[in-house]
């Protein structure tokens, strides 16, 4: 006995090819999407919530991996795929750029995007870097579109429940935000100074936010005490790389 197995024809990617067509553009009054970087969080997170939400349509996924940009062009029914930023800057049908790659790729891709006229939303942080995050002060009043950072903490039901409830009463306030995480070894992307930007910037950054949102202000300085963990210091390291936070 014998078993033939046949399979959809899909495009076949090749070294010289920088984006491939899967779909004719669909016709609709749908937000077109472009996603660049589509890591964990985005295939977790990002991806179902745009895919069955009815106000946006997937145009662009771009990924650094061109097979990667296909596989997850196929499983989520993109209209293109490919490899250059550029092609999603000169599509003029695109409206939303949502940026989720490495987090020292944010601020430049954002800022690009912005230009082109797209609004964006960008996973946090929105930089790693004090010297891009002047930069961006400088170019806001000049970029018409909107940049949205993806602090999410802000819009719980509850956080809201509490920010209401704090409306009613008189300052001053002493909040405190207790966090049980997990190690994350020195060797995770996210640890890299260069890459990730380290915990604070990483992760913190939620926190830091929470507290601005919740106060109605943007307080220019944060102070955080840590404490030792058994076999491993790094968020007191990085921390301390980033004084400018204190």
């Amino acid at each position: 006995m014998a078993v033939l197995l046949e399979y959809p024809q899909t495009p076949v990617v090749t070294g010289a090819q920088s984006s491939v067509t899967l779909s004719p553009p669909r016709k609709s009054e749908r937000a077109n999407v472009a996603l660049i970087g589509p890591g964990n969080f985005a295939r977790e997170t990002l991806l179902p919530i745009l895919r069955t939400n009815p106000q946006f349509n997937l145009r662009w996924v771009i990924s650094s991996n061109q097979l990667n940009a296909l596989q997850i062009a196929e499983r989520y029914h993109f209209e293109k795929c490919g490899t250059l930023f550029d092609e999603v800057l000169e599509d003029k049908s695109v409206d939303l750029v949502v940026v989720s790659t490495p987090n020292n790729l944010h601020f430049r891709t954002a800022v690009e995007a912005a230009k082109a006229g797209k609004v964006v939303f960008v996973e946090k942080p929105l930089c790693t870097r004090e010297d891009d995050l002047k930069e961006f002060q400088r170019l806001d009043p000049q970029v018409q579109s909107k940049i949205v950072v993806g602090f999410n903490r802000r819009y719980s039901p509850h956080i809201l429940r509490v920010k209401n409830l704090l409306s009613t009463l008189d300052e001053p306030f002493l909040l405190n935000y207790r966090v049980n995480a997990d190690l994350v070894p020195l060797s995770k992307w996210s640890q890299d100074p260069e890459i990730g930007g380290g915990r604070v910037i990483h992760e913190c950054c939620h926190f830091f936010d929470l507290f601005n949102f919740l106060m109605g202000s943007r307080s220019v300085a944060t102070s955080v005490a840590t404490v030792s963990v058994t076999g491993s210091d790094c968020f007191e390291r990085q921390f301390h790389r980033h004084p400018e936070v204190r």
